[in-house]
């Protein structure tokens, strides 16, 4: 595996991706090197993958001139041409994915789906949040009815008026069995996550939010601004998958792994790569 990153290459994601690079070639056997320009005889039939911090230009050369390897870029791009030419297309999250997101999470890592939101009522966000939630929600799980008793469909949504309600909501969803929860971020704060906490309730939150710094059973943690995170892509390229343009946009942090293990996240990102590129709607 190969990062070409030339010195006028952005330094933050070229530091991102060496250190990515570097750790995921190191876990899985493989060889590293990191170039600032490389040369025909530097790219033999034993380079797989080349990471290229490039233009788009440059990459669809480098890709059209060397068939052997699969080479992914970041850039803007709809479609590409080339077989072995990947492209990571960084778009801005909306709203609705990210209570889509936050309700596929907690539907994939909760036993029984014995999960729930808080909202607000009468606000176009709370409905965002609700209605969002429950969508990704069931997408993963359908009808999402639990095994065991108590035997309740889920995911719940609790909605109050403003965020002094946070304890009527949290009690109604205890008062159903719930054992994970996602707060609207304009309701949260450290008193609800405490509460939370102190419940034994795991929480899946949006990077930034009130009250997160205090929350200490998180399943993961959503961030909108994050340098993409390529190591499920790289793996992916290796196996011969081929992804074209990739559109990212939420990465994941905080992974509680005994919960979201390394297996349920390849398929999270499926599903969110699906998400990003219009083919699941995030709202009913």
């Amino acid at each position: 595996v190969v990062l070409y990153a030339p010195v006028e290459a952005d330094l933050t994601l070229s530091q991102s991706f060496d250190a990515q690079l570097q750790e995921y070639t190191a876990q899985n056997g493989l060889s590293y090197e990191r170039h600032e320009a490389i040369s025909p005889d530097q790219l033999s039939e034993q380079t797989q993958l080349v990471v290229a911090l490039i233009s788009m230009i440059e990459a669809h050369n480098l890709a059209e001139n060397n068939s052997h390897l699969q080479v992914l870029t970041v850039g803007e791009a709809d479609e590409v041409a080339l077989p072995n030419l990947h492209v990571l297309n960084q778009t801005q999250s909306l709203p609705e994915h990210q209570s889509f997101i936050a309700g596929l999470i907690l539907a994939l890592s909760i036993p029984e789906y014995r999960v729930g939101v808080i909202s607000q009522s009468n606000t176009e966000a709370g409905s965002i949040a609700r209605d969002g939630f429950v969508t990704g929600a069931r997408y993963y799980c359908g009808l999402c009815v639990s095994r065991y008793a108590p035997v309740i469909y889920y995911p719940i949504v609790a909605e109050i008026g403003s965020q002094a309600e946070w304890q009527v909501a949290a009690d109604s969803l205890l008062a159903q069995s719930v054992k994970a929860v996602f707060v609207q971020p304009e309701l949260s704060s450290a008193e609800l996550f405490q509460y939370l906490d102190s419940h034994g309730i795991a929480v899946v939150a949006i990077e930034g939010q009130a009250g997160l710094e205090v929350a200490q059973n998180v399943v993961a943690v959503l961030r909108t601004d994050a340098i993409t995170d390529i190591k499920p892509f790289v793996e992916r390229l290796l196996s011969n998958e081929p992804l074209g343009v990739i559109k990212t946009g939420l990465e994941l942090s905080q992974i509680d792994e005994t919960r979201l293990t390394p297996g349920k996240q390849i398929l999270f990102y499926r599903y969110l790569e699906d998400l990003l590129n219009g083919e699941i709607k995030a709202l009913p």
